[in-house]
């Protein structure tokens, strides 16, 4: 977790490096004056950014990379909530992603997206909450459900 708000402070520009020190810069004040939503809806649009994605697994093909996260965001949205569905069940719909998807999935249950089971088989269960994300980033969301209050994070990334 540490690692992921690092990663995220370092390539959003909230933190610099230099002279070997770490150090804030005048966006982290501004991060800090977001409410919890746009912090958190900040977070999960980095975790499916390409240079996210491209960082956990550089092996990724930058032009494929869009169907990859199309792929496995409508396999996710798929899944009924709180239902753990074995894992070797699924890889033959996450198409040519196996490299990235431990990481990844990683990431996705720290932030309470998903549940991963180890024993007696491997397995995964998107939470309700995880439900909701995945169907608003494949814009499967409900007409008339209200959206607009979420923060971009091209957006943010062009503000001083």
């Amino acid at each position: 977790m540490i690692h992921l708000f690092y990663r995220f402070s370092l390539d959003n520009d909230l933190m610099g490096i230099g002279d070997g020190v770490l150090y804030i810069t005048k966006k982290a004040s501004q991060f800090l004056r977001l409410t919890d939503k746009d912090k958190y809806s900040l977070l999960i649009q980095y975790l499916w950014s390409n240079e996210f994605l491209l960082g956990l697994c550089r092996a990724l093909d930058r032009d494929d990379l869009d169907t990859v996260k199309a792929s496995i965001l409508k396999l996710l949205d798929s899944l009924k909530p709180n239902t753990f569905y074995k894992i070797n069940t699924l890889l033959p719909a996450y198409v040519d992603t196996p490299k990235i998807l431990s990481q990844h999935n990683r990431y996705l249950e720290l932030i309470g997206l998903m549940e991963l089971k180890h024993k007696p088989h491997l397995g995964i269960s998107v939470t309700s909450l995880g439900k909701v994300v995945f169907r608003t980033l494949i814009g499967g969301h409900k007409s008339g459900e209200e959206i607009s209050k979420i923060i971009s994070l091209d957006e943010y990334r062009r503000c001083e």
